[in-house]
């Protein structure tokens, strides 16, 4: 009987049948050797299966002719899984194998493996899960599920937001993720907290130190235009921040330009007001001693950036996406001193980067 030997070193006997059915009771003829260990397999098996195995037994490579080939950045427990799939149609997924499943079923081709990976992560979505599929999906281009982690990860930013997955996120990821326009949030303090989560979520190896060199950077993640003058002045105290002295001074400088907005709104409205306020008046008033020209333009830019357009439905509820005509078109109202009103047409998150 057919075997391969599993990580722990035990030998498991593959189904007999399932073998005969692929090579007429043939013996072993290729053995893959993964984190030194030998799995001992039929090529005519795996070339049926694989696409990567098909083209390294039938052109001139190198494996060709080989009876023992090690195959190296490939994880030894996901492949013994993968051909438990292969000669028996029995996968072994669980969500805690199933993103290394993927992955190894991916790289080698396994395609057949690959289908039944994706359409287990799609109906097992959760907010710890989504943003390490939605990271995975990205690095090996799978589009659909790609496509229905982000779409959950950015309906459930409130959940997503408190998971390790979340403090995990490289920066890329990060601003990416925080950035979408379809971001569903209760309100921007809800993307300043997190991002100060992050910056702090990580200790040791000088990893906090590094992110905290980042935070200026995702600042601009942050929709300041539907916050209040007092939310600004509450993040001012964050230890965080106030350590920094660049994010401070560009909060600060947010803080004149929302200060300054509102009193030019209220002044054409109290024909008594006339007096405009300065720059300057806002710079003695918070504290700052010189005129910081870099940090007021990144303020600016920062302050340019339009409220978020969040869809009014989830496109993806696991398995089901939602027809693109299913919300009407439908105009919002924030209760911010500089708030605008926003209007959408569809409500489905198809347009993501």
């Amino acid at each position: 009987m057919a075997q391969f030997v599993l990580e722990c070193g035990i030998k498991s006997e593959l189904p007999q049948e399932k073998i005969i059915k692929y090579h007429n009771n043939s013996e072993p003829d290729v053995v893959l050797i993964i984190d030194d260990i030998s799995f001992h397999c039929h090529r005519d098996v795996l070339s049926r299966q694989s696409q990567y195995f098909q083209a390294m037994f039938s052109r001139n490579f190198a494996e060709k002719n080989k009876d023992v080939i090690e195959l190296k950045e490939v994880d030894s427990v996901a492949m013994n899984a993968v051909l438990s799939a292969v000669y028996s149609d029995e996968l072994p997924i669980t969500v805690e194998n199933s993103l290394n499943l993927l992955q190894t079923a991916s790289m080698l081709q396994f395609h057949q493996v690959e289908k039944q990976c994706i359409d287990f992560l799609s109906r097992s979505m959760n907010p710890e899960l989504s943003l390490r599929i939605y990271q995975i999906a990205d690095s090996l281009s799978i589009k659909s599920l790609y496509n229905k982690s982000r779409c959950y990860a950015l309906w459930e930013f409130s959940s997503v937001r408190t998971t390790e997955a979340f403090l995990d996120l490289p920066l890329n990821f990060l601003k990416s993720y925080l950035s979408s326009d379809l971001l569903r949030t209760t309100s921007e303090v809800e993307v300043f907290e997190a991002v100060i989560c992050w910056v702090e979520g990580v200790n040791g190896e000088g990893k906090t130190e590094t992110r905290i060199e980042s935070l200026p950077e995702l600042l601009h993640c942050i929709r300041f235009r539907t916050l209040y003058a007092d939310d600004i002045r509450s993040f001012l105290l964050y230890p965080t921040v106030s350590c920094h002295r660049n994010a401070a001074a560009i909060l600060k400088y947010i803080l004149i330009l929302l200060e300054r907005n509102i009193k030019e709104e209220v002044s054409s409205y109290d024909k008594g007001f006339h007096e405009e306020p300065s720059l300057e008046n806002g710079m003695l008033k918070n504290g700052m001693e010189q005129f910081d020209k870099e940090a007021m333009n990144v303020a600016m830019q920062i302050l340019s950036s339009p409220p978020r357009q969040p869809p009014q439905v989830p496109c993806v509820v696991g398995h089901i996406g939602y027809p693109k005509n299913l919300s009407p078109s439908q105009k919002e109202v924030s209760s911010g001193p500089c708030r605008i009103k926003v209007a959408r047409n569809d409500a489905c998150l198809r347009d993501m980067k």
